[in-house]
């Protein structure tokens, strides 16, 4: 240890002699290093920071599948009444508890604001060892009903409460006198259970009409459990629930998924690809600083080679080479530890959800050990080539060094145009995956939603049961409020839609189509949203046939129907739908009259395609609890109406709190934000690469030509034009870009073709996008060959040959 503690002392002295060696070195490194610090500080935050629980035992979550359905996406909540069912039947659960989230309605000072909400059951925050700044945490009486207690953030106990004595006063939410009984510290930040205003979950064996009617639940495994075991009892209890509640149960299975899968499973696969690009990148850069570090070795066989005749070892020799790139990427890894603390705000800032699933991404520890073991990697694996080089040196070449000539051998020589081809293929790879991701991200704002988004203001109102027990009360307030609305200045048209525009989030429904039943007459899932008249027009969806709602379409009419263009080609393929019934056997049962239909409409996610859509008129489906939407087509820039629309609200009910006012741009934008964040970072990622192959490409060319002076000044002495031998040394990098095109060609093919299987919304690779590739890589490598190979031009023959 001490002898290799006196070579970093002399590597130290020695790279301070070499000042542009170790800069570039060190700066190259920097930008890597930070690069995958910043992915590696994203990949910690989802797979390996522990999750917020206090439990022994295994934690999953649990999700109710709809009949005929296998996706992610149409999972949904367990119903409230499952969870005591639940809790008395499975064995394999040593706990189980569960959460739902909502805006509430807060009266502040009179006020009616919003406030992000959540009801939880009591030992949810146990399960979690929520810490308590002041007061105390719910109790398990406090899961009975009658019980009207809250639990408030520190965030909005400063924010919002300004930080006043708040134990044992009222909040009035959803007009309804709270206790604050304690506040939760500022420590306390769960991604998933994102409010500020806690309520006690009251359990309810049997089916509830007022909101929250579905739970979230997370079940902590009984001690030696597998999840496989789990599954099994959840599938014989869901069995059970069919047997006993057939209207609401039937065909409906209970599953449980790993709760980090429930959380961040859909991130898994692009970012572990997005850190296997910044590794592509980190190899580029170990490629580029073997080949400057083979560059050194050859310059300086004189030293090494007295070393060797003075007695030192090939592993003395071996062992200062390695000490001094160590000591270069240790210099790199704290600016690029620093590069990665900027970094990573600004990747997350590309993808507003996943800041908001993720939370706080920080450069912790396992970042920062992550981080020096790459930096000890790459100081071993780019030393690896040059000191093979500097091993292979003899003693006896000091005695014939005069000091007149420092080229390399053709073997050395030839390995570094061989690293230089490694660079290029690497970089053609990344170029080609980064292309793919681009079209495919083109493709998809090419193909749109189905509707247009631009010009448009959503804003969210929630009716409370107490003020509006009936369809009727709710339709006349709506309609009023629509009415004040369309006739603000700037206003084209307004409608009402129950979907709320929150990425994935999506309200489904079971139906059959009696023209066309389904295998063991299961019911099939399909979307669908309660509208009023004039949305298409509003939303301009096109009307493929039939007709759209009207303002007759009310309680004292037949109850209809429309439907979208994938649920008639899907469910009703070869018929003519209009005119046809669909049903729905679950309470209430229903039987419509399907009158027209539309185009798909990505209202769930612009990102992908849009399920079977059913269409129903508001007026006649008002049911109690569902969100109030707002869409309204404007004139002029959407934000700008947000106040007027306000006023119109209070002066219809000064009670009600308008939610979430924004453009429905931001929708589209939130929902496509994975694909802009892949895009965004493997173009970064695949520029990084390219320049540092353009660097590599020229710092070998430079070598060659200054290796190279004498041999070129015979040429020149000898009558040879100068462009003549420039083309020589361009055909040699040609050479070596071609050998780096062809692998990396294959290299970037199989990497598009798995990216395609495991990745959405990824293009197929064509002619067109490997021939930018290659011109890319191959332009750039000749801009860069040709800028040291015209140092030719400044050779004086006459002058090198005296010398």
């Amino acid at each position: 240890m001490a002898t290799f503690a006196r070579e970093l002392r002399h590597a130290w002295r020695s790279l301070l002699h070499r000042k542009a060696y170790f800069f570039a070195c060190a700066g190259t490194l920097a930008l890597v290093l930070g690069a995958n610090a910043a992915m590696f500080a994203v990949v910690n935050a989802t797979m390996l920071r522990p999750l917020p629980f206090a439990t022994r035992g295994p934690v999953v979550q649990l999700y109710g599948q709809p009949p005929g359905t296998t996706t992610v996406l149409q999972r949904n909540p367990l119903q409230q009444m499952e969870v005591p069912r639940l809790r008395e039947r499975a064995r394999t659960l040593a706990r189980l508890e569960g959460f739902y989230l909502y805006e509430r309605v807060v009266a502040i000072a009179g006020e009616p604001g919003v406030a992000k909400g959540a009801t939880v059951t009591p030992g949810l925050l146990t399960m979690m060892a929520a810490p308590i700044a002041q007061g105390r945490s719910f109790t398990t009486e406090e899961e009975q009903p009658g019980h009207f207690v809250a639990l408030i953030t520190d965030r909005y106990w400063r924010d919002t409460l300004g930080s006043k004595s708040v134990l044992g006063t009222q909040l009035i939410v959803d007009d309804q006198p709270h206790t604050i009984v304690g506040v939760l510290s500022p420590a306390f930040h769960v991604p998933f259970l994102d409010a500020d205003v806690l309520t006690p979950l009251v359990s309810s064996p049997e089916p509830v009409r007022a909101p929250p009617r579905t739970v979230q639940a997370v079940a902590e495994l009984a001690p030696g459990v597998t999840i496989d075991q789990a599954r099994d009892e959840l599938m014989t209890i869901s069995g059970q629930l069919a047997q006993e509640f057939p209207r609401t149960h039937s065909h409906w299975t209970i599953g449980a998924v790993d709760v980090r899968e429930w959380q961040y499973g859909s991130m898994r696969a692009p970012l572990l690809m997005l850190m296997a690009a910044t590794g592509l990148v980190l190899l580029i850069a170990c490629v580029n600083i073997a080949n400057l570090t083979s560059a050194q070795v050859v310059a300086r066989s004189g030293e090494l080679s007295l070393r060797l005749a003075l007695g030192a070892s090939r592993g003395d020799v071996l062992r200062m080479g390695l000490a001094e790139l160590l000591i270069v990427c240790l210099a790199g890894l704290i600016p690029g530890l620093l590069l990665a603390r900027g970094a990573v705000p600004a990747l997350l800032a590309i993808n507003p959800t996943i800041a908001r699933t993720l939370g706080e991404v920080s450069i912790d520890w396992r970042v920062q050990a992550f981080s020096a073991f790459i930096a000890v990697v790459a100081a071993v694996a780019a030393s690896v080539v040059p000191g093979m080089r500097a091993m292979r040196g003899q003693a006896s070449t000091v005695l014939a060094a005069t000091g007149s000539r420092t080229t390399g051998s053709a073997r050395a020589i030839r390995v570094q145009r061989a690293l230089v081809s490694i660079e290029v293929a690497l970089c053609v790879a990344l170029l080609m995956a980064g292309a793919v991701v681009i079209q495919g991200l083109r493709e998809l704002s090419m193909r749109g939603p189905g509707y247009q988004s631009a010009g448009v203001l959503t804003a969210q109102i929630r009716l409370p049961e107490a003020s509006y027990r009936t369809p009727q009360l709710r339709a006349t307030v709506v309609n009023t409020l629509l009415d004040d609305i369309r006739a603000l200045p700037g206003v084209e048209s307004a409608s009402v839609t129950q979907n709320a525009f929150i990425p994935k989030f999506s309200y489904q429904t079971l139906l059959k189509v009696p023209d066309r039943p389904a295998p063991d007459d299961q019911p099939h899932t399909v979307q669908f949203r309660r509208i009023s008249p004039d949305y298409f027009k509003t939303m301009r969806i096109k009307t493929l046939g039939g007709r759209a709602f009207t303002d007759a379409d009310n309680l004292d009419r037949p109850p209809v129907a429309i439907i979208s263009r994938r649920f008639a080609d899907t469910l009703m393929s070869g018929l003519d739908p209009i005119g046809r019934q669909l049903q729905r056997n679950s309470p209430p049962p229903l039987t419509w009259d399907i009158v027209g239909i539309v185009d798909d409409a990505a209202d769930v996610t612009a990102a992908e395609q849009a399920e079977p859509t059913l269409y129903l008129p508001w007026a006649q489906n008002n049911n109690f609890g569902v969100p109030v939407a707002f869409v309204i087509r404007t004139a002029v820039e959407p934000s700008s109406l947000i106040p007027a629309v306000r006023e119109s609200l209070k002066r219809v009910d000064a009670s009600l709190p308008l939610r979430k006012p924004q453009p429905l741009d931001v929708f589209v934008t939130e929902s496509t934000a994975p694909e802009r964040f892949r895009m965004f970072v493997l173009s970064i990622l695949a520029m990084l690469g390219l320049v540092l192959a353009a660097l590599g490409i020229a710092g070998v060319t430079y070598r060659s030509v200054i290796d190279r002076t004498k041999d070129f000044a015979v040429r020149l002495a000898l009558g040879a034009e100068p462009g003549a031998v420039i083309r020589l040394v361009l055909r040699e990098s040609i050479h070596d870009l071609s050998i780096g095109v062809v692998a990396g060609l294959a290299a970037g093919a199989a990497a598009c073709g798995l990216l395609a299987r495991t990745l959405e919304n990824v293009a197929a690779v064509d002619a067109i996008t490997t021939a930018v590739a290659i011109a890319i890589v191959v332009s750039t490598g000749v801009a860069a060959a040709l800028l040291p190979a015209l140092r030719i031009m400044r050779v004086q023959p006459a002058g090198v040959l005296r010398s």
